[in-house]
């Protein structure tokens, strides 16, 4: 969305508040609105469910190597995306079996919350305001878009309803994939949809912008 607004001369500070906001209520409104209803129940691992310190090493190995594949090829948020194919087909072919340590996991939801926060640096009360109204504004009608359209398609495939609706709401793929990790659905199921979402956008958002008139590039 940022690269676009660069490219068609948009107002990039406002348009990163709307972005940043519309992402912090949906990591909000989301676990509130649905943590205590869900049908979805954690999904709690045992001691032996537990990576070993030498798996969680080649694991962390692995996702370093992934990252600068993943930005030379430039793909969608590299960062989150060549780990996430680099690791997922790992434990898709059986290597490996458990979950990452809570000493790992807690630390990596702080740094989220906080890598969020930080966007608002420098926003003046009316700017954040407006921004944060526009933000909320897009996320109900989003979540309603997207509730909409997921309730009926886990009904007939017999899906979590929750779940469903992580993998079809509009925001961002390692913050709703972290949400669906602490809520109990499957984040590898919510992350690849988010994905597809997000390619999807990729290819036609400038296309959509550029038939609609919203501004021509900056040359």
């Amino acid at each position: 969305m940022l690269a676009l607004a660069l490219e068609r001369g948009a107002d990039v500070k406002r348009i990163t508040i709307v972005q940043t906001s519309r992402l912090a209520l949906l990591i909000i409104i989301i676990p509130i609105g649905f943590g205590l209803f869900s049908e979805i129940k954690p999904l709690g691992v045992g001691a032996t469910d537990i990576l070993a310190g030498g798996q969680v090493a080649l694991l962390f190995a692995l996702a370093a190597v992934s990252i600068p594949i993943a930005l030379v090829i430039k793909i969608p948020a590299p960062f989150f995306s060549g780990p996430f194919f680099a690791v997922g087909a790992l434990f898709g072919a059986g290597q490996f079996e458990g979950s990452l340590p809570t000493y790992i996991l807690w630390p990596a939801l702080a740094a989220l919350g906080t890598a969020i926060g930080s966007r608002f640096a420098g926003v003046d009360l009316a700017m954040l305001k407006d921004g944060a109204l526009a933000g909320l504004g897009s996320t109900v009608l989003g979540l309603a878009i997207a509730g909409g359209l997921a309730l009926p398609v886990a009904y007939f495939l017999s899906l979590p309803g929750l779940q469903v609706w992580l993998a079809f709401a509009p925001g961002g793929i390692d913050a709703l994939t972290v949400v669906a990790f602490s809520l109990g659905a499957d984040p590898a199921f919510v992350a690849g949809h988010q994905m597809l979402r997000f390619i999807g956008l990729s290819l036609c958002l400038p296309f959509a912008t550029k038939w609609l008139g919203f501004g021509e590039p900056e040359v």
